[in-house]
């Protein structure tokens, strides 16, 4: 999907905004953090993927706590998700390695339980750390919840058009949201 704008040339799709006056360079606005999901369970990787994906975010899995961190290591995460109780590296000692490598990356943990309480698990996710905490089994509302409580919300894409030239209108992320079906997120 394109159109015009006062000689704006904008173009959507659901992976990205690119905004474009005649003569200039493209400018490239992605609109979706980039997550690392890290959980041993499949069923529970590709379902969570799944809707990441159908929110507009670019997704990057994990099936544990070691190659989550070498990937992490790879690449720039606005937002790294991860189970608790895994084999290997459990998600407690991914957290304390996250906050050490990086510790303004944003972290959601999450638990079903294990050997001890859920809540003793998630409670001590938080002392170590974690933005966010989320108890299996939720839904895709708890999920979308804790995902806007966690990423920062970006003010409108498109703002007018410099002093002295005619006004393109403003574009929302709502705007946006409605098409794409996903929140809107600024570049990186």
């Amino acid at each position: 999907m394109s159109f015009q704008s006062d000689g704006r040339f904008i173009s959507l799709n659901p992976h990205r905004v690119v905004l474009k006056r005649s003569g200039e360079v493209e400018t490239t606005i992605n609109p979706m953090a980039t997550i690392l999901l890290i959980d041993d369970e499949d069923l529970m990787r590709r379902a969570m993927r799944q809707l990441l994906v159908s929110l507009g975010h670019e997704v990057f899995e994990a099936a544990d706590g070691r190659a989550g961190l070498a990937l992490f290591d790879s690449r720039r995460f606005e937002l790294v998700i991860t189970d608790i109780v895994m084999p290997g590296m459990e998600g407690l000692q991914v957290l304390l390695e996250l906050r050490k490598r990086h510790r303004f990356v944003k972290v959601i943990a999450m638990s079903g339980g294990g050997k001890i309480r859920m809540g003793d698990y998630l409670h001590t996710a938080k002392l170590f750390g974690a933005d966010a905490l989320l108890a299996k089994p939720f839904s895709s509302e708890d999920l979308e919840a804790v995902l806007h409580a966690v990423l920062p919300q970006q003010p409108s894409l498109v703002e007018n058009a410099p002093a002295g030239g005619a006004p393109c209108g403003v574009m929302s992320s709502r705007l946006l949201q409605g098409w794409a079906g996903t929140t809107v997120r600024g570049s990186r």
